[in-house]
């Protein structure tokens, strides 16, 4: 029996394959660039109710983690931002529902901004950003 959530995950398993896809596509264009760059992969954090989706996003990490491994020397700083639940309208088609508690669009690009200020020489791998007060 196909349930919502079967659905759910299914869709989004080819969602980050493809992604993956992508992410690899644009680290190349950068190497081939040969300027300085920083790669941010957004994705979120696990929840009840995903299994596929939350494991597609274990393999994202181990993949981005390696990405930034092997890039680094070409002169590519690799990022990625886990933000919690968002107040965009993805997963009910209201961005006001939960707007009193998520993070806003906005924090995120916050986050998104500081990485990009940050200095080259280091390399902020990884960022969790979650509402500081999520619904019970």
């Amino acid at each position: 029996m196909v349930t919502r959530v079967s659905r759910f995950d299914g869709d989004w398993w080819v969602v980050q394959k493809r992604l993956i896809y992508i992410a690899v596509i644009i680290a190349s264009l950068a190497v081939a660039a040969g300027a300085l760059s920083l790669y941010v992969y957004f994705y979120g954090n696990p929840f009840k109710g995903a299994a596929a989706y939350c494991a597609s996003k274990a393999g994202l990490n181990a993949f981005t983690e390696v990405l930034m491994q092997e890039v680094r020397y070409d002169n590519i700083r690799v990022s990625y931002v886990m933000p919690g639940s968002v107040a965009t309208g993805f997963s009910s088609g209201d961005e006001t529902k939960g707007a009193d508690w998520k993070s806003s669009p906005e924090d995120i690009a916050d986050v998104v901004v500081d990485l990009l200020r940050s200095n080259a020489r280091s390399i902020p791998s990884r960022v969790e950003i979650r509402p500081s007060k999520p619904q019970k």
